[in-house]
């Protein structure tokens, strides 16, 4: 691995520079963000730094990653692997935080409990990742747990908390805003089983051997897809909250 390695043509390289230029966006974001705090809510402000600080680990432990796969160090190339499964654990936590505080704003004591809950579980994972615990069958399960965690939530909501979603937080609003538990099943339950199949199906190259060792390999796909859902619950959080300002609730 030289100085120069990103700059190289390789199959590692698009990998490379999507995650590592995914995290210079993130940073510029959250720069902005941060020198904008005073203007903002509070409420507002922590979670969509919650959203932002969790993405650069994962893009940036990923392009490490991608840096020092074929390191000549066999202990390097094992410490980026790993880096780069904790930064996907880091960002899953981060983006369904959202979900869990706008989803659930106006019953207070349940997001608590829910954030709390999903705190635990990332812990959980980053340990099992840590102590080796990292077979392939075990991350898709892992993954799963993640990332569908807010479907708990959302039955809670649907069938005990606000059933038929009366609340205005849970519905489309009268100008076609589409808010909280609309925006996660548009992306994550529509991404979601994409990604999955690129991770797993290794489609298009397990098909045409050779053909995408460049360009458009299955992980390629799966960077483009993980980023772009990162890059939708960026953009959401401001979404959320306007609709959080504009359609106020009793909060319980």
């Amino acid at each position: 691995m030289h100085f120069y390695s990103p700059f190289r043509w390789t199959n590692e390289t698009l990998n490379f520079w999507t995650s590592f230029l995914a995290a210079v966006y993130f940073l510029c974001h959250l720069v902005g963000v941060v020198l904008a705090s005073e203007r903002q809510d509070s409420f507002d402000f922590f979670v969509h730094a919650c959203v932002l600080v969790s993405c650069l680990p994962c893009c940036l432990s990923s392009a490490a990653w991608h840096l020092f796969i074929n390191h000549r160090s066999e202990r390097a190339a094992r410490l980026a692997n790993v880096a780069d499964i904790l930064g996907v654990w880091v960002a899953g936590g981060g983006t369904v935080v959202p979900v869990f505080a706008y989803g659930l704003y106006c019953y207070q004591g349940y997001t608590r409990l829910y954030l709390s809950g999903l705190a635990l579980l990332v812990v959980v994972l980053l340990f099992c990742t840590a102590r080796g615990m990292k077979s392939h069958p075990f991350r898709l399960f892992q993954a799963a747990l993640l990332h569908l965690a807010p479907a708990l939530a959302l039955l809670h909501v649907w069938l005990v908390l606000d059933p038929g979603f009366a609340n205005s937080l849970t519905t489309v609003t009268v100008a076609n805003n589409v808010v909280v538990w609309n925006k996660w099943l548009s992306t994550y339950m529509v991404l979601f089983p994409f990604m999955l199949a690129t991770y797993t199906v290794k489609f298009p190259e397990r098909f045409w051997p050779g053909k995408f060792d460049y360009v458009g390999q299955s992980h390629q796909l799966w960077h483009c897809l993980y980023i772009y859902a990162l890059y939708c619950w960026h953009n959401a959080c401001w979404e959320f909250a306007d609709v959080r300002r504009t359609h106020p609730c009793h909060v319980r």
